[in-house]
């Protein structure tokens, strides 16, 4: 009866030990699972969206004077850029006097115009912010008027600049001058902001 106690605490012991070793290693299988997933999520930065009314909380008809120097996930800095005093020559036909935002790299995401504080326009000039749709600065004309609801609209013929654009609904999408092939700002603007 010894012997039969003895085997019965090992093979008890024996099972334990398994078991143990079981939970441990998927333990360890779930740990290793959640780590991959958080450094997936850390290297994937979250994708920007940019609406008919802006980028939140730089939207239109927000004030100006109320948004915080940074935003997480948004910008890093914002620095007003003055054009007085400058040559309308000196003055390319994209720049803008505004608000301009920055990442963390120091690289120029969007602008933001205002007309006593509330913001009335806001041009985007990185291709890492989007829209719903998925249209964004770089993209080819193809590609943009592939979207449901993308128009091509064509320069005044009157205008110091023959400018394309694509509209989406209330997102205007800027070519290029050279030969019209490629997005290269995309903004939302108040027009209501310069009724009479």
């Amino acid at each position: 009866m010894t012997n039969l106690f003895k085997i019965l605490i090992v093979a008890i012991a024996a099972l334990s030990i398994t078991a143990c070793t079981n939970s441990v290693g998927s333990q360890n299988a779930t740990s290793d699972d959640t780590t991959a997933v958080t450094t997936e999520q850390a290297n994937t930065r979250a994708e920007l969206i940019l609406t008919e009314e802006g980028l939140p909380p730089v939207v239109i008809g927000a004030n100006i004077n109320d948004l915080p120097e940074s935003v997480d996930g948004l910008y890093a800095r914002k620095e007003y850029v003055s054009l007085e005093g400058r040559d309308d020559e000196e003055i390319g036909w994209d720049e803008v006097e505004g608000w301009y935002f920055y990442d963390k790299d120091g690289q120029l995401l969007f602008t933001a115009e205002d007309n006593e504080g509330a913001i009335f326009r806001v041009i985007v000039k990185s291709p890492d912010i989007k829209t719903a749709q998925g249209a964004h600065v770089g993209m080819s004309r193809d590609e943009a008027l592939k979207i449901e609801g993308a128009k091509l609209i064509e320069p005044d013929p009157e205008a110091d600049y023959m400018i394309y654009c694509i509209e989406l609904g209330k997102i205007s999408m800027t070519l290029d001058m050279v030969n019209s092939k490629e997005v290269i700002n995309m903004e939302v603007f108040d027009y209501s902001a310069f009724d009479m």
